[in-house]
């Protein structure tokens, strides 16, 4: 098993197609990223600024500093060489946010996807997505999303200690259902500690973040959204996350208790079935309006 811990807890973070135009959702993530305290650098990668909002911007991955963590928002037919070159590069754990892989119909996408599944293989990387909406670790400050869920407010992300009983963990292959988890519990102040999207999970899922999670051993409820997932995996985390938090919640739109019958991981999609994502149920939870993240 890859080292989640890389992805989850980087010292550093690549933002591989950075944009300073914050219209976008390229821009976006480093806005809501720098709008946030994490301690660790974050490094734009960017082939046409020397400069994105206010950081000094990197032509290439090859050119980065040691770095733990890559976000990769560029479009889909060029991530997995993008992939390729940070594994060259040494970096162990990397989110695809951009789409246009298995949840697309034709062969080109779900042929892609299979590259991206080969190449975190090859150099045992931890790779969340594609097809993603990134995370969020409150405790680290740490925010590579576009989610305007993630932007900052009145209420801060982590409430303080003694107006809480215990953190919640919320892994959803949807983006919009987990960070419309913590949009409605931000006001409430309840105490979040990972918001985890998992998209079209081409290699790490949902469960393989469950069992992170209950083996940290920080959080006190997991709630745990899945479109359709191998059942006897599912079955096997659940008992685990019982066993070690107060209360959990599983939700799934179908589980295939017979592997024999389990579909493809590259048939799945955080929509239902191949076809694309569907709303979100939080107004503020969404993607921004007249954009994409296939952009260029």
């Amino acid at each position: 098993m890859p080292d989640i811990a890389k992805l989850l807890w980087p010292r550093s973070v690549a933002i591989v197609g950075a944009s300073s135009d914050t219209r976008g959702l390229r821009g976006r993530i480093v806005q809501i990223m720098r709008s946030h305290p994490y301690a660790g650098a974050v490094y734009p990668v960017s082939r046409s600024e020397p400069e994105v909002q206010g950081l000094r911007a990197y032509r290439s991955v090859a050119e980065l500093p040691p770095t733990d963590l890559a976000a990769m928002i560029i479009p889909a037919k060029f991530v997995p060489q993008e992939l390729e070159n940070c594994g060259m590069a040494g970096i162990k754990a990397a989110i695809i946010l951009s789409s246009g892989f298995a949840e697309e119909r034709g062969e080109t996408g779900p042929e892609l996807q299979r590259q991206v599944q080969a190449i975190a293989q090859k150099y045992d990387m931890a790779v969340s997505g594609p097809n993603g909406e990134g995370f969020a670790n409150t405790a680290a400050s740490l925010c590579p999303t576009f989610s305007p869920a993630m932007d900052p407010g009145d209420v801060p992300l982590l409430p303080s200690q003694e107006r809480t009983r215990g953190q919640v963990a919320v892994i959803s292959q949807s983006g919009g259902m987990g960070f419309a988890f913590f949009d409605h519990g931000r006001p409430k102040e309840l105490s979040f500690r990972y918001i985890i999207t998992t998209g079209n999970e081409a290699c790490l899922t949902a469960s393989d973040f469950a069992e992170f999670v209950v083996d940290e051993g920080k959080t006190a409820a997991v709630s745990i959204t899945f479109v359709i997932e191998y059942g006897y995996v599912v079955y096997t985390v659940a008992e685990k996350v019982r066993a070690n938090v107060i209360g959990a919640v599983l939700r799934s739109r179908a589980i295939v208790p017979n592997p024999s019958d389990a579909p493809t991981r590259t048939g799945m999609s955080p929509g239902g079935g191949s076809g694309r994502r569907r709303g979100s149920p939080s107004s503020r939870a969404t993607t921004p309006p007249n954009d994409s993240r296939s952009v260029s």
